[in-house]
């Protein structure tokens, strides 16, 4: 093997969990932290999703070893068992035996007589359940009943289920609805970024003692988190399959022709990972010819448009939504800025509304406040991001909660501008892009939220995004939950009403 070839005393890349070779960047030591605490803090349920091979099972054997005595763990790792069979397996694991034809009731009954006695003692019994996704309705359902076993203070047994984004697709289901709003703390443990894929690399590598420069450099990060899609376990099969190449071929560096030997499989992918280059190549060429052309025009009249050209979009079919013809608010009549925009924005949406539209309702008062938060935003602009918001909340309400959104980039109210001007070159801001606005309740501020595409797969996001032009991606978009978005959305829309009554 290649071990020796290159000063190792360990294999780097194995794919079975080894808490030696536990990378805590990447927000791994902070979700183990934050999975140690909601245990001892005595949540009953706990929910960690994330895709194959981003490194869960790893996550659970650590928070395992993490516990003190005070704790006894139960280990579901066969998630196809029946209801029954469940209870089985738990008394099994707390060093109880029944006979297989034992009646639910009495089983149930023994079950809870134990744990009482563990609560008793001091411990608390903690079931982790590897691969939840695949337990089924009625399964799932008695880990439910499981948590309404408690004393008047104490649950008596704390449930934590690791799954893939499967996960949350069932708990949506109207049958699973009482699990879903017993799960007291959600977390996803996110894929790295390219950055966080050279790191991991030579992480490893010098944990397994290798004492040269860093053995894996930006170039060929890069194509490994292209191929990986950022997931742990698909990078440790790439450099192991690069190792043993570098290793056959008799050279000290890695070089881009062992990239040869990957497995067909591989080699697909990565072929296709190309394609987004060259198109992006060729977007950057035309924009370039297209700017110099036209650049007697002025490049603001190129890149930059006013609510009259987002009206424009709007009837000719982009993907800003319309709005309503009335605004149930009343303005002051002694507030000139208010009287102007109010004419303005019912010309707006009388401009924009048509047969086959829904209705947005843009309020005055958040465009006020959009304008008086910068001096960069008239009135016009603000108009503008108000209907956008619009259009942006009712796009993130007709998608499933626990489905997810790719975030552009988070940009100040001020820089709205220039980041308009940013997307528009790659032809983002009318035919794709949502704007979310996040106004902070103690800075009394906007933020500028931009989101491109949902979907329930975090797998087909992860593509959308390494789809993106190469200028894109590297602005790092990242994948975000629905329901975290639209809880922005609600907080925006409560801290606007705070200040209409301030």
């Amino acid at each position: 093997m290649y071990r020796g070839y290159f000063g190792l005393t360990q294999l780097p890349f194995k794919n079975t969990p080894n808490v030696h070779f536990f990378y805590e960047q990447a927000s791994r030591k902070d979700i183990l932290n934050a999975l140690t605490y909601v245990i001892q803090r005595g949540d009953p349920i706990v929910k960690v999703t994330g895709e194959v091979g981003c490194g869960k099972t790893t996550l659970l054997r650590l928070l395992a070893d993490s516990l003190d005595e005070r704790f006894t763990l139960v280990y579901i790792n066969s998630p196809n068992l029946t209801p029954k069979d469940l209870l089985f397996h738990i008394a099994d694991e707390l060093c109880l035996s029944f006979d297989a034809d034992l009646p639910k009731f009495h089983l149930l009954k023994s079950l809870r007589h134990q744990l009482v006695s563990l609560h008793a003692s001091g411990k608390h019994v903690v079931m982790l359940v590897d691969e939840a996704q695949a337990m089924s309705f009625d399964t799932l359902e008695e880990v439910r009943l499981l948590s309404n076993l408690e004393t008047n203070t104490d649950k008596l047994i704390q449930i934590v289920l690791f799954g893939q984004p499967e996960l949350d697709q069932a708990l949506e289901k109207h049958q699973l609805r009482q699990l879903k709003d017993r799960i007291s703390y959600n977390i996803h443990v996110p894929p790295l970024t390219q950055q966080e894929v050279q790191a991991y690399l030579n992480y490893r590598m010098r944990q397994a003692s290798f004492k040269d420069l860093d053995f894996f450099d930006a170039k060929f990060s890069k194509l490994i988190h292209k191929l990986s899609g950022g997931l742990p376990r698909s990078i440790n099969t790439i450099a192991d399959q690069l190792l043993m190449a570098v290793f056959g071929s008799g050279d000290r560096k890695l070089k881009t022709k062992h990239f040869k030997n990957l497995s067909k499989e591989n080699l697909k992918e990565a072929r296709s990972s190309y394609l987004p280059y060259l198109i992006s190549l060729a977007i950057v060429l035309f924009l370039f010819l297209l700017i110099l052309t036209r650049f007697d025009q002025g490049i603001n009249q190129l890149f930059e448009r006013t609510v009259g050209g987002v009206v424009h979009e709007v009837n000719r079919g982009s993907s800003v939504d319309t709005m309503d013809d009335a605004s149930h608010k009343t303005v002051a009549a002694n507030e000139p800025a208010a009287v102007e925009h109010t004419e303005k924005l019912s010309e707006i949406k009388k401009a924009t509304i048509n047969e086959e539209t829904s209705v947005a309702d843009a309020t005055p008062s958040m465009v006020l406040f959009i304008q008086a938060s910068s001096s960069n935003i008239n009135l016009e602009l603000a108009g503008e991001l108000a209907v956008r918001h619009e259009a942006a909340v009712q796009w993130l309400n007709g998608l499933n909660e626990s489905s997810y959104v790719v975030q552009m980039a988070t940009f100040d109210l001020d820089d709205y501008l220039k980041a308009k001007a940013f997307y528009t070159r790659y032809k983002m801001i009318t035919d794709s892009l949502y704007v979310v606005l996040d106004l902070n309740s103690n800075t009394q501020k906007f933020r500028i939220k931009f989101l491109y595409v949902g979907s329930d797969s975090y797998s087909q996001l992860l593509q959308k995004i390494n789809e993106l032009p190469t200028p894109l991606k590297a602005s790092q978009p990242f994948i975000t939950p629905v329901h975290l978005l639209l809880q922005t959305v609600r907080d925006t829309e409560k801290n606007l009403e705070n200040w209409e009554k301030s």
